[in-house]
């Protein structure tokens, strides 16, 4: 047997784990570029991030960075996700980390 294991994902220069953030509608966000911490054995898929929830007007790539100018106020829980992947004993599996928090936009 071995031991499930799953990315962390995380926002540099924030905390290790998205944290509620809060912006100002109208202006454009500085991007943010996401990050997954992930075991040795394990490889981050072709196109391992997505996120749902964001505040309107902004989008995440594949590639994790979120951009865009939040475009409506109101609270949105936000949900990320990163993707990867690992083979044991010539079995592949797909392990995901999620990351949840609040955006609010002002």
């Amino acid at each position: 047997g071995f031991a499930m294991v799953t990315p962390l994902i995380y926002i540099p220069a924030t905390t290790r784990t998205p944290a509620d953030m809060s912006t100002a509608s109208g202006g454009a966000i500085s991007s943010i570029t996401l990050g997954a911490y992930v075991p040795r054995d394990v490889t981050l898929s072709a196109s391992p991030y997505t996120a749902t929830g964001l505040p309107t007007g902004l989008a995440c790539s594949t590639a994790g960075v979120i951009s865009g100018t939040p475009s409506a106020p109101g609270t949105f829980a936000v949900t990320l996700k990163v993707t990867s992947t690992r083979t044991v004993d010539g079995v592949s599996e797909t392990l995901t980390g999620v990351a949840k928090f609040t955006w609010t936009i002002t």
